[in-house]
């Protein structure tokens, strides 16, 4: 019997792959708009609930998890290489509410957005100034 539902199990694992890399691949593409659970299952001809656990199965996180860890990153990508002003950051990466995604960030980070990038500054003037 327990073989028989792991064979199963793998069975639906490798069946469900590609629509879950198909996923993965739509949240990097379109992470700055407004996804939810449901529109990403109804992407993949599928309800909300057997989508999220073929997710958590396959990538370890619920999508939308995944979707803010995307974003996260992204930001932080953001927040080290420009100057924009955080609230376009914030809308860059699909929060219109600067507050709610300075909270995430926080979150994540362990500290706002600005201070996350004043830090990464002192960081590399320190690097700088370790090369003369």
């Amino acid at each position: 019997m327990h073989e028989t539902l792991t064979c199963a199990r793998c069975k639906l694992n490798r069946d469900s792959r590609p629509a879950i890399e198909q996923a993965i691949e739509y949240i990097h593409a379109h992470y700055m708009e407004p996804l939810t659970l449901p529109r990403l299952a109804a992407r993949h001809g599928m309800d909300a609930k057997p989508f999220a656990y073929l997710f958590s199965k396959y990538a370890g996180m619920s999508p939308i998890s995944y979707l803010i860890r995307h974003r996260m990153k992204r930001a932080e990508h953001l927040l080290l290489t420009t100057a924009y002003p955080v609230g376009e950051i914030a809308r860059s990466v699909g929060y219109s509410d600067v507050h709610y995604f300075s909270r995430l960030f926080r979150k994540h980070r362990g500290c706002a957005p600005t201070q996350f990038r004043r830090q990464s500054e002192i960081v590399h003037l320190g690097m700088d100034k370790s090369l003369f």
